[in-house]
């Protein structure tokens, strides 16, 4: 009997080494089990990464819209000067019925030329001016875009950490299996403080 509580011994000395493995292992259970959360929240950033590529692109155009606004401006003033352009002209048709003031009408009738060609371009700037108002508004969702994609940087941060808790969850699994055994290999070391007695008398006899 002596014989066998001292294999008995050996074993529950190897037993002991694996319940010590075995409560480091509850320990990355519980880490796996915040990781796995993680894991989730990933899932999440993930589809907002690719709602941050298109943004990226309406971003890229909002920087074209910006000249384009810039411009506007511009056309704006032109067309303010326009205006007072067409209020020449319509007083370069009454200078032209005035023959004896024929000479200022002169002129204010090449003045009419030029304003008549400004008052052409300013069609086309009204046009620019519609389509900056459009370009506004993709200015303002581009600011948004862009705390989308600041948020999405943090995001990929989250799902490299993420990719490492899903091999420690794999381990955990693993250490799982380990702390079944070592349940069984306490009840052997039990047993084996018992054979130590025996022992300790078997000696004695």
């Amino acid at each position: 009997s002596a014989v066998l509580c001292s294999a008995q011994l050996s074993s529950a000395v190897l037993c002991s080494a694996q319940l010590s493995s075995a409560v480091l292992c509850s320990a990355q259970l519980s880490s796996a089990v915040l990781c796995s959360a993680q894991l989730s929240s990933a899932v999440l950033c993930s589809a907002q990464l690719s709602s941050a590529v298109l943004c990226s692109a309406q971003l890229s155009s909002a920087v074209l819209c910006s000249a384009q606004l810039s411009s506007a401006v511009l056309c704006s003033a032109q067309l303010s000067s326009a205006v007072l352009c067409s209020a020449q002209l319509s007083s370069a048709v009454l200078c032209s019925a005035q023959l004896s003031s024929a000479v200022l009408c002169s002129a204010q009738l090449s003045s009419a030329v030029l304003c008549s060609a400004q008052l052409s371009s300013a069609v086309l700037c009204s046009a620019q001016l519609s389509s900056a108002v459009l370009c506004s508004a993709q200015l303002s969702s581009a600011v948004l875009c862009s705390a989308q994609l600041s948020s999405a940087v943090l995001c990929s941060a989250q799902l490299s950490s993420a990719v490492l808790c899903s091999a420690q969850l794999s381990s955990a699994v693993l250490c799982s299996a380990q702390l079944s055994s070592a349940v069984l290999c306490s009840a052997q070391l039990s047993s084996a403080v018992l054979c130590s007695a025996q022992l300790s008398s078997a000696v004695l006899c």
